[in-house]
């Protein structure tokens, strides 16, 4: 039955806000107080303790997938069941298998050589942001990450994804207590909303914010006070050489966008395509289930899909994130033939900017022809300098190894640039590289006003203690030009150069045996009288403070040139007492 009745939402006055403020402050800091307790529980676990339950949850959350993902596509409405039960494993399994080694307790690393020793500590209690476009899987991937780190974390899920959002924490958080987890190191806000969320990320007693969702809440976490890990808006693109495999390249773009409907905020937003074989490509993407949109069908599209943003250029409306391309059409009043599903759309460079070259979230691609690959790198550029900033790039090229892939790297203001692969699925790491950590929250850098430019995983939730030893800095010695040695070396002072004021270290038996005089005679040879002086006392095993009187009697001589004479005893003091000397 339905009623004709319409209902008109009550306007709160101050007083009804400051209300509601208060009451939002006291629930939250009720939950941070427990989660606290929790975290203090956590801090005295041992690495095999931590791991136990973090392997617990990993496979609770897995035996769970697709039930998790057909409860978040029920309730949202967003999205594809498959894709969604494909990011819930990736959450429990390949995140899981990323971190099971990782060391997070204790002595974290030691280099003996630098005489340093690195010990982890956990970061605290935790704020976790969950979208309604990701709810199940982020909410799988925080609580994992924070269980490994021994954080204590406070959920606040999105109002559409709270059911789905909430079971899921309810899994991984009762496999974690059969494991001998504490208590309340998960939690959730049960009653979604603005002022609970707003109090929770602005509490004294949050550590930091994992911060996952649009750009307004993104923000909001980045301006609370407190330190937070978030992330920045997407809207990468996708170069596509002309050397490039044409079919490959086809296949990973489509893959990219069809997946969850093009949901993953890594995946390609605009295709720039080299020109000679920008037919070829538009054809087949147009083969293997594309559209291209005619341009009198722009409008109408613009007009459902975006509103303009104070600031931020275009973001698509609530309605349009994660649906299926021909829906999204139809709203429109679109007509899209059957069996189309990814919406194409040429538009021109000179007019980055405008609402079609956004981030789109959906199954919607718009296509740029590049004059040269000088062209090309500016486009993709130009892109993310309007909206993306620092998120994801990708090309496609026919060697990997080519010198371009690292020039065009250089030119490009994003943290993670993949290369012929699809962008969606290649920048959450794991499955198409082993270059970049398996995450469901990829850093932007400072182009994105984040914190980080990786993709987060377990050593950006711990505080890192560094124990440095005193080491000693090596010290080098200077040793003369030239050292003569040998029988007769002494001979070699009748014509030696520069020999003007020469100082002998030796000992008591060199003197009294004649050894001295017949040195000081291939002095007395040369043109020009050397001035000696001789120290003769040098004991069979030379002190330190020896090699101090020596080196103070050269200090008084200044000589050019000194001569020890005798065995190792003489040789090792003349040594010592020149270095100190000089």
């Amino acid at each position: 039955m339905s009623s004709n009745k319409t209902t008109t939402k009550k306007e709160l006055t101050a007083a009804d806000k400051m209300e509601l403020v208060a009451k939002a402050e006291a629930y939250t800091d009720g939950l941070v107080k427990k989660a606290h307790q929790a975290a203090l529980q956590f801090e005295g676990y041992t690495q095999v303790q931590v791991d136990k339950i973090v392997a617990a949850m990993a496979l609770a959350a897995s035996e769970h997938s697709l039930e998790l993902a057909h409860e978040a596509h029920n309730e949202t409405g967003r999205g594809i069941v498959e894709d969604k039960d494909t990011k819930n494993r990736f959450a429990s399994e390949s995140v899981y298998n990323s971190i099971k080694n990782d060391k997070t307790v204790g002595v974290i690393s030691e280099n003996k050589v630098a005489g340093s020793v690195e010990i982890a500590a956990p970061l605290g209690v935790l704020a976790g942001i969950v979208p309604t476009t990701n709810p199940t899987s982020t909410t799988i991937f925080k609580s994992l990450l924070s269980a490994k780190t021994r954080n204590a974390i406070v959920f606040a899920f999105h109002p559409q994804a709270q059911r789905c959002s909430s079971h899921a924490a309810r899994i991984v958080y009762e496999a974690a207590l059969k494991a001998g987890a504490p208590e309340n190191f998960i939690q959730w806000v049960e009653d979604p909303s603005l002022y609970n969320t707003t109090a929770l990320i602005q509490n004294t007693g949050i550590a930091s914010i994992l911060a996952t969702g649009g750009p307004g809440m993104v923000n909001a976490a980045l301006k609370s006070g407190n330190p937070s890990l978030g992330v920045g808006a997407g809207n990468g693109a996708v170069f596509v050489d002309a050397t490039a495999n044409v079919d490959r390249a086809v296949e990973d773009l489509l893959l990219s966008k069809r997946f969850d409907n093009g949901m993953i905020c890594a995946t390609e937003n605009s295709a720039v395509i080299a020109e000679e074989i920008y037919d070829e490509f538009l054809e087949k993407l147009q083969e293997h289930g594309a559209y291209k949109v005619p341009k009198e069908d722009y409008e109408a599209i613009e007009k459902f899909v975006f509103v303009e943003r104070a600031g931020e250029g275009y973001g698509v409306t609530g309605p349009v994130a994660e649906r299926p391309g021909p829906w999204i059409a139809e709203q429109a009043g679109v007509k899209v033939p059957e069996g189309k599903d990814v919406l194409l759309f040429e538009l021109d460079q000179e007019n980055i900017g405008e609402a079609l070259s956004s981030e789109k979230l959906s199954p919607l691609l718009s296509l740029y022809k590049s004059t040269s690959r000088e062209n090309g790198k500016e486009i993709v550029q130009k892109l993310l300098a309007y909206q993306g900033a620092g998120h994801n790039a990708a090309i496609q090229i026919g060697a990997q190894d080519d010198p371009f892939v690292k020039e065009y790297a250089d030119a490009i203001g994003a943290a993670r640039i993949l290369v012929n692969q699809p962008d969606s699925i290649g920048g959450v790491g794991d499955i198409y590289t082993d270059a970049m950590r398996p995450s469901l929250t990829l850093g932007t850098g400072s182009w994105g006003k984040n914190s980080i430019s990786h993709n987060l995983s377990t050593y950006d939730l711990l505080n890192i203690k560094t124990v440095a030893r005193r080491r000693n800095r090596p010290q080098w010695v200077r040793l003369p030009k030239e050292i003569y040695y040998e029988n007769n070396s002494i001979s070699y002072l009748q014509e030696m150069p520069d020999v003007k004021r020469a100082f002998v270290v030796t000992d008591h038996g060199m003197l009294q045996f004649g050894f001295v005089d017949h040195m000081l005679e291939q002095l007395a040879v040369r043109e020009t009288q050397v001035q000696t002086a001789i120290y003769g006392s040098v004991k069979p095993d030379p002190t330190l403070s020896q090699a101090i009187e020596i080196a103070r009697q050269m200090n008084d001589f200044k000589p050019d040139t000194v001569i020890a004479l005798g065995g190792g005893s003489p040789l090792d003091a003349a040594k010592i007492g020149r270095l100190i000397y000089e």
